[in-house]
């Protein structure tokens, strides 16, 4: 008997399993739901790859001005996730969640403030929606997100009394009503909050840095 078949299929079959091994994985990241009220975002740790984010997160838009752009730091003794605002075609690191607006309404960060720091960042907190049909849809912030959202960047809180250089701040945002403000036709009961995270658009280059920590998704 030739052992030529054999070694054929012993061959074959060894292909198979290599390329089963070295196959990406395409699917989607699972989103993940609040416990007990609260759904942390972003600590980041000092571990954290932004270029080459863990499973369940998204990086989108242009890479090459993410890869100079987006960094982990270390900030008075807390990581943060520094953002630059290198000249870019626009992109965003995404986090999948499921949430409702009404159950968690706030979304919670430390944003980092300098005494060099003279205007908003150029980068911006950004969510991503799903729901009822409005008539008063907005593009995206650039192209490259995914389609059959309603996406929304967060405005960055303003105060009239000074801000504490050097130091962290908290911050906060009602997401339930930004988006009723935005989309005032949608029903709130069947709004979700599929995507958070944040974005640098095309038109943000040569604006001061954003130091991120603690980004929260909270009642």
């Amino acid at each position: 008997m030739s052992l030529r078949p054999i070694r054929f299929a012993i061959l074959i079959l060894a292909l198979s399993i290599s390329a089963c091994a070295s196959a990406p994985d395409l699917s989607p990241p699972t989103p993940v739901t609040p416990v007990g009220g609260s759904l942390p975002i972003l600590g980041p740790s000092l571990m954290f790859d932004p270029i080459g984010p863990p499973t369940g997160w998204l990086l989108l838009g242009d890479r090459d001005a993410a890869r100079v752009g987006l960094s982990v730091t270390r900030r008075n003794g807390v990581p943060a996730l520094r953002v630059s605002a290198a000249p870019s075609d626009g992109f965003a690191l995404l986090r999948p969640v499921d949430a409702s607006p009404l159950a968690v309404p706030f979304l919670d960060w430390f944003r980092f403030h300098t005494s060099e720091v003279t205007g908003p960042p150029g980068a911006r907190l950004l969510v991503g929606f799903t729901g009822s049909a409005t008539n008063r849809e907005a593009p995206p912030p650039f192209e490259g997100l995914p389609k059959g959202l309603r996406w929304l960047t967060v405005p960055w809180p303003s105060t009239a009394r000074p801000i504490a250089q050097g130091r962290w701040i908290r911050e906060s945002a009602d997401l339930s009503v930004l988006h009723r403000r935005a989309w005032p036709a949608a029903d709130p009961t069947r709004t979700r909050i599929r995507f958070l995270g944040l974005t640098l658009d095309p038109n943000a280059a040569g604006s001061p840095d954003l130091l991120l920590s603690g980004l929260t998704l909270t009642r």
